[in-house]
C-alpha cells in the first residue's frame, strides 16, 4: 500500500478511532448499567462508522487513481526508454 493511499485514509480511520473512544464512554465504566446502555452506543458507533464510508471511498479512489497513474507512467517511460 502506498503512502498516498494511507494517507487519504487517515481522516477517516481517526474518526473510526474517536468513534470507538465515544463507544467506550458512552457504555461507561459501571458493569451494571451496560444492558442498558450497550445498545444505543452501538446504534451511534455503527452510525459514525458509517458516515465514514462516502468520504474514505472518495479519497482511497482519488489516492488509487494518481497511485495507478504513476505506475503505468513509470512502466511506460521505462519501455520506450532508447535502448543503449
Amino acid at each position: 500500500m502506498s503512502d498516498s493511499i494511507e494517507t487519504a485514509a487517515a481522516p477517516e480511520i481517526i474518526a473510526v478511532i474517536r468513534a470507538a473512544r465515544t463507544w467506550i464512554a458512552n457504555v461507561g465504566p459501571d458493569p451494571a448499567q451496560w444492558a442498558a446502555k450497550v445498545g444505543g452506543a452501538t446504534a451511534i458507533f455503527v452510525g459514525s462508522v458509517q458516515l465514514q464510508f462516502p468520504a474514505l471511498i472518495t479519497a482511497e479512489a482519488g489516492a488509487g487513481m494518481a497511485d495507478a497513474d504513476a505506475k503505468l507512467a513509470a512502466l511506460e517511460a521505462k519501455l520506450t526508454a532508447p535502448k543503449t
